[in-house]
């Protein structure tokens, strides 16, 4: 049980894709938020991109995020943070023992 607890205090992953945007405008205009650990670019089109944030658990940043992104002529497509799944928790737990 303490173990679960602990896990749901780990990094959060959020998966955000744009238009009109690129990877290094992205990270100039997010890279100043409070929490946020890596941002890394995982697709670029000429009509967008897709990026992969990471920030610690105790921080929900989805909010600030979105009021940056708010401020530029980016339109946003997808913005989610990866769940937990049973199956990745069970995973854990038993790598742990």
């Amino acid at each position: 049980m303490a173990a679960l607890k602990e896990s749901a205090g780990r990094d959060r992953v959020i998966h955000l894709t744009l238009e009109n945007a690129t990877g290094p405008a992205v990270r100039q205009v997010l890279e100043g938020i409070q929490g946020i650990d890596s941002l890394t670019t995982v697709d670029e089109t000429g009509s967008g991109v897709c990026v992969r944030l990471t920030s610690n658990g105790g921080m929900d940043v989805r909010g600030e995020i979105y009021r940056r992104i708010r401020q530029t002529d980016w339109v946003l497509i997808e913005l989610y943070q990866e769940t937990q799944t049973l199956e990745n928790i069970f995973r854990q737990l038993t790598r742990e023992n």
